[in-house]
């Protein structure tokens, strides 16, 4: 018993010491934070990551120029040219150190590909190390170091078919330097992303650290941490942009989920604490200003210095396989390493929080972060033209991409991406585009894209939101789409979210763009011209947007769209990526099959199966063959099914919705023949309906429930027309000429109003 009470006695003192050491620290804490905040902060003595040096650089294939070469990759500069070589489908390089390496990792600055192999000579013989995905963090990182290299051979490969256009602005080579500081952290901070003290710290433990070090652990305790919010905060894990890209047949989406809201200059040199990353790569990535090119840089757990070589914002690079759950890691940019720029999340903050935020944000641009979106745009006209509020504007773009995600299935026929869709102000080039991981908005007329076409109340005024349906359109086009219709099918998008975001959002229906089927595709078709030909911007009324209102608008089977997405995903129209001839017939039976609907005679109207031989440029060349055979058996396959017709006759159904002078009557479109209310309404033709003719003019009665009206001389359609009232002097008219209105139901025949003849 004696001998245990000696025990108890000596754990007690020690426990007490202890617990006495542990008081003054965080004494010592509490007392000593009150310095000036605005101190210089101390340096920290950290190793940097080595630089390998290239001794020479080869490969067999040509530049684009002499000044696009394998050398402009490693010459240390991302202001040189870089290495460029279009119109090749391998593409190899080969790089000869100075001595035998060490390597634990490879970024590829400024590169436009996914995919590439690696292999390395230690001895006399080359080793295949195999394919890596670069996709996101653009980098390599070994799970073993490469020991002893004295070569490194890259190669990237483009499938047949596509068309290459290799560009790498710098190839880094790095070896590794572990920092002993890393060991010691964890007696002073929770983890090694010094977020959090170590409740059984003393304070000689938090003496054993270097003064910076000290100088944070103090501002941590306090709780009087500057700018905690984005200098500490939790990333988690997003899917790499490309993987929804091959899954779901779209462009990439967003690389650059993780703000931190935090901005560096070119030469600087800062801390990123990590914490545990559980395994998982990530890395750290500055944005240019005004674009999206960006750079590099692998993070470890522990301690990180980096010197930035692009001037931008930071994000965090976490790219992972999401199908599991992944846990979030900590990443903390100290006070001292780069300036606070901020960025607004919808999720977290108000508005009163953006008029703070903006109005102090001190970067050209910042960062807002949506649900479904997010936007990297110019400060100064978000302080021009939002000054106040920024919340309508995310709902409009959050909402336009959920509208575009819902149409195309991917809540039903769920994948593991969390990809936001990016949009990114920048300067010069094109009023707007899109292109993999973003799209561009031009700030060139001083920023009044911006004011009128990307920030709300704007893009809610009349069809203001059509612009970024469009170039959103172009991301998500792909399914049903093929060289000569890249300009027209992704219109399907902007009218979809003009229909469902800004009708939605202003009560009413006045904003909607859609273009009648009369006014270009009827009026055009009647002069025997094949479907390709008919008005480029129009012919997405018909081929993609009129289901939308069929099947979706009309409520007939609102399942139609994400099962037919789906099934172009499984089952793309083509063998070959915008093969024109074959995916023109497969839309028209993968309509039908899908919806069990033979759709045939609309189609017919829209002369969809007129032969066509033609060679074109759109994107790139496309040749488009369809003979009459061709389109006869197409027919013939859908007809076999014996499906039913549809219950209303689609090539007629619009959603015209705009107050516009057409053939001299300003009429909205509620006040034409074949509105889609008038559908929905199961409207019967008037008994009563009938015509006359005065002059050039047909005057209707009693005709406001008929689909449209045609005129047919000799024996053939010679015009459609969707209103009451219309001139006949531009067809062909003689004593054989009749009028006809059509029913909305297919069930029922047209019925002649007017013949010439008995006139």
């Amino acid at each position: 018993m004696k001998k245990c009470f000696y025990l108890n006695r000596r754990n007690f003192r020690q426990n007490a010491s202890r617990n006495r050491k542990i008081f003054l620290f965080f004494l010592f804490l509490t007392i000593s934070v009150n310095k000036s905040l605005a101190e210089k902060y101390p340096s920290l003595d950290v190793p940097e990551d080595i630089l390998l040096h290239v001794k020479e650089a080869a490969s067999s294939q040509s530049p684009y120029s002499g000044n696009h070469s394998v050398k402009q990759a490693v010459d240390g500069s991302m202001e040189s040219a870089n290495w460029h070589v279009p119109g090749v489908h391998h593409v190899e390089g080969e790089f000869v150190f100075e001595v035998p390496e060490t390597i634990h990792y490879i970024i590829f600055s400024g590169a436009n590909f996914n995919e590439i192999a690696v292999s390395a000579m230690s001895g006399s013989s080359w080793k295949d190390l195999g394919k890596f995905d670069i996709s996101g963090s653009r980098m390599i990182r070994f799970k073993k170091p490469l020991q002893k290299v004295r070569k490194i051979r890259l190669t990237v490969d483009y499938p047949e078919g596509s068309s290459p256009s290799f560009t790498v602005r710098e190839i880094s080579f790095y070896k590794r330097v572990e920092s002993a500081l890393n060991r010691k952290l964890l007696k002073v901070f929770k983890d090694t992303s010094c977020s959090s003290i170590n409740p059984r710290c003393t304070l000689t433990d938090l003496k054993a650290l270097p003064e910076f070090l000290q100088m944070i652990a103090k501002k941590i305790k306090s709780g009087d941490y500057e700018d905690k919010e984005f200098r500490i905060a939790s990333y988690k894990a997003y899917s790499h942009p490309e993987f929804a890209a091959k899954v779901r047949n779209i462009n990439a989406l967003n690389k650059f989920d993780n703000p931190t809201g935090i901005v560096a200059e070119k030469g600087d040199e800062i801390l990123v604490f990590v914490g545990p990353t559980h395994g998982e790569d990530i890395g750290l990535a500055s944005v240019s200003p005004a674009g999206i090119e960006s750079s590099s840089y692998p993070l470890n757990e522990g301690v990180n210095k980096i010197r930035i070589n692009r001037s931008g914002l930071l994000y965090v690079m976490y790219h992972t396989d999401i199908s599991t759950p992944k846990k979030p890691i900590t990443v903390h940019i100290p006070v001292g390493s780069g300036i606070v720029n901020g960025y607004f999340d919808v999720t977290r903050h108000t508005d009163k929080d953006w008029k703070r935020m903006i109005s102090n944000a001190p970067h050209s641009m910042f960062d807002i972060v949506g649900r479904n979106s997010m936007m990297i745009l110019h400060t100064k006209y978000l302080k021009d033209y939002s000054p106040d509020s920024i919340t309508k504007s995310v709902r409009v773009w959050d909402e336009s991409v959920k509208a575009m995600w819902k149409i195309m299935g991917f809540d039903k026929y769920p994948q593991p991406h969390n990809n936001r869709q990016l949009g990114v102000s920048v300067e010069g080039g094109a009023h707007m585009f899109a292109t993999w991981y973003y799209c561009g908005y031009s700030i060139g007329d001083q920023g009044n894209t911006l004011k009128n076409e990307v920030l709300a109340p704007g893009v809610l005024q009349g069809n203001r939101l059509w612009g970024i349906g469009h170039e959103i359109g172009h991301c998500y086009q792909h399914p049903f789409n093929w060289r000569s219709m890249s300009e027209s099918s992704n219109n399907f998008f902007a009218q979809l979210i003009l229909d469902q975001v800004t009708n939605a959002i202003n009560g009413n229906e006045q904003a909607s763009d859609m273009e009648n089927p009369c006014k270009y595709l009827l009026s055009e078709a009647v002069k025997g011209m094949p479907f390709h030909d008919l008005n480029g911007w129009a012919k997405w009324g018909f081929a993609q947007y009129s289901f939308y209102l069929y099947f979706h608008k009309l409520g007939i089977n609102p399942e139609f769209y994400p099962r037919l997405f789906e099934s172009l995903r499984r089952k793309p129209l083509s063998r070959q990526a915008y093969e024109v001839s074959e995916a023109h017939l497969a839309l028209y039976e993968r309509i039908c099959n899908i919806s069990r609907t033979d759709f045939t005679d609309d189609f017919e109207i829209f002369n969809w199966f007129v032969p066509i031989d033609r060679k074109g440029h759109q994107y790139g060349d496309y040749s488009f063959k369809m003979t009459e055979e061709m389109a006869r058996a197409s027919k013939a396959r859908i007809a076999a099914k014996r499906y039913p017709k549809p219950k209303f006759r689609i090539a007629f159904l619009h959603q015209h919705g705009k107050t516009v002078n057409l053939w001299g009557q300003n009429l909205h479109g509620s006040q034409l023949n074949g509105y889609w209310t008038k559908y929905k309404q199961n409207a019967k033709l008037s008994p009563s309906v009938s015509a006359s003719k005065k002059d050039n003019m047909i005057i209707v009665r009693n005709g406001e429930n008929a689909a449209a009206f045609c005129v047919v001389t000799n024996g053939k359609v010679v015009g459609y027309y969707d209103r009451q009232k219309f001139d006949v002097s531009g067809v062909e008219w003689n004593d054989t000429s009749k009028v006809y209105a059509i029913p909305i139901q297919t069930a029922e025949p047209y019925k002649l109003i007017y013949a010439a003849g008995r006139s």
